[in-house]
């Protein structure tokens, strides 16, 4: 029971274990005193690091990798819309001739009514 009570407590932060701050001074005590430990942390240190840059890279080209596949359903989808409206106004247009075209017969017929009565 008694070697429970004496561990150090530690948390856990990425991949690195912390331990409360007396272990930590004396680490950094050990790690002035002897340069070859000191190479060995610092190695570990930029290991970690490099891992760490290595996943956030990874995570950026995922995320350029959304943001082309968005850009190219956003092109696509404008290209549909403007085809659309082009044929709504196309549609507009026929409309538009043929109401005129029924006006228009409508008064040839009437002034041809006039004229010959």
């Amino acid at each position: 029971m008694d070697q429970v009570q004496n561990k150090k407590p530690r948390r856990k932060v990425g991949q690195l274990t912390l331990v409360d701050t007396k272990d930590q001074a004396m680490a950094a005590k050990s790690e002035n005193e002897d340069l070859n430990l000191h190479v060995s942390l610092c190695e570990q240190r930029y290991k970690e690091l490099e891992g760490r840059l290595d996943a956030m890279e990874q995570r950026l080209v995922k995320v350029e990798d959304q943001i082309s596949n968005l850009k190219k359903e956003v092109a696509t989808g404008f290209g549909d819309l403007k085809l659309l409206l082009e044929k709504q106004n196309n549609a507009r247009a026929i409309q538009l001739i043929a109401t005129f075209g029924t006006i228009a017969v409508a008064v040839i017929g009437l002034l041809g009514y006039i004229i010959t009565h």
